[in-house]
């Protein structure tokens, strides 16, 4: 398998993406852009075939992940890849949902690579991915709301957890993985590093929340179990030139509560001021969409008490562990916690018994 995208053949290429068209060959590949850096590297391919693959409207504009660095196969090794590429194969058909779609996937399970190739969305679609300064409207907000409901609607308690979609791991995992890591470290530093961005109240509890976290994991384990993205925070939304809302980036695809990807959606995504305005509705419009017998009351208690969980997503990323890559700039990481220990100081994350 090439060990880095530059690597990538036409021959290695035709392999994968021509093989049900006869006579259709990639004849060059160009590397676009100099790309970024996350949990994954990410380049731009613009591939030119033979007629035959003109004819048969191969795509021609990709977007390729990979893991060629020791530290991107520690944050984003085969189990990620296997997650994703789980999604795609397995749940995507089922869903009318806005994502992108999976074209390549490949891992060499003794190093640990892996190429994950996709459509370049903003190619096919005009899509504009969200970003540090994208304002979300409500109408955009009652569209990931919607996106949310609708996958977690189509696998809501499945027995297929136990079956075809038995690969995706419970969500939480981190948690435990982080202990080994050193995270705690990391969530330490950051919110230190992050005082000036985080309410008093949630930063004078700070030694209690990830202890709080693992609580919460448990708290939520006896309810309906279904599929999670688990990291949709804002740079993972995108809208298409038809102002369709969609989400990217399923390698963190898991199973568990509801309340997880709500709760990291609605904090992460939206201004502080329109959050406060917008979340009892967007949870109303959810649960109508989700059509599960599940009251206000329950599902408020729930989106409070998960609040703390995302944030132990950021704080690490502001402050990566030495076996973790830089995977967001610093930026970005204190919009993210500021968003979020703001949600958690409204709600009443860390009270016992909070308040609405």
């Amino acid at each position: 398998m090439p060990w880095r995208v530059e690597a990538i053949t036409p021959e290695w290429l035709t392999a994968r993406v021509c093989s049900e068209h006869e006579g259709a060959r990639v004849e060059s590949i160009d590397v676009r852009g100099k790309g970024d850096m996350g949990s994954t590297v990410h380049r731009w391919l613009t591939v030119r075939y033979n007629d035959a693959g003109r004819r048969a409207g191969l795509p021609e504009a990709m977007f390729v992940k990979s893991t060629p660095t020791v530290l991107s196969r520690l944050a984003s090794g085969g189990r990620v890849v296997t997650q994703e590429y789980t999604f795609f194969s397995v749940a995507r058909p089922e869903l009318d949902i806005e994502t992108p779609t999976l074209l390549v996937s490949a891992i060499d399970n003794v190093s640990g690579r892996s190429i994950q190739i996709f459509d370049d969305l903003v190619a096919t679609k005009g899509v504009e991915f969200y970003h540090r300064d994208t304002v979300v409207t409500r109408t955009a907000a009652e569209g990931m709301v919607d996106t949310l409901a609708a996958y977690h609607r189509a696998f809501w308690d499945s027995p297929r957890f136990a079956d075809d979609l038995s690969a995706l791991p419970r969500h939480g995992g981190f948690l435990e993985f982080g202990k080994r890591v050193g995270m705690v470290d990391s969530h330490n530093e950051a919110m230190h590093k992050a005082a000036d961005v985080i309410p008093p109240g949630v930063f004078a509890k700070r030694d209690r929340i990830w202890a709080d976290a693992e609580q919460t994991m448990s708290f939520h384990t006896d309810g309906p179990r279904t599929l999670l993205h688990g990291d949709m925070h804002l740079g993972n939304w995108y809208e298409t030139r038809d102002h369709v809302i969609g989400l990217a980036d399923w390698q963190n695809t898991c199973t568990g509560s509801w309340a997880f990807d709500f709760a990291y959606t609605v904090s992460t995504t939206l201004d502080v001021e329109d959050r406060r305005a917008w979340e009892k509705d967007l949870l109303s419009r959810y649960l109508e969409n989700l059509r599960q017998d599940l009251s206000v009351d329950t599902a408020w208690e729930m989106y409070r008490r998960a609040l703390n969980v995302p944030l132990l997503l950021w704080t690490p990323t502001l402050v990566p562990s030495p076996v973790f890559p830089d995977m967001q700039s610093e930026e970005m990481s204190m919009l993210m916690i500021q968003r979020i220990s703001t949600a958690m100081d409204d709600l009443g994350t860390l009270e016992e018994g909070g308040h609405a």
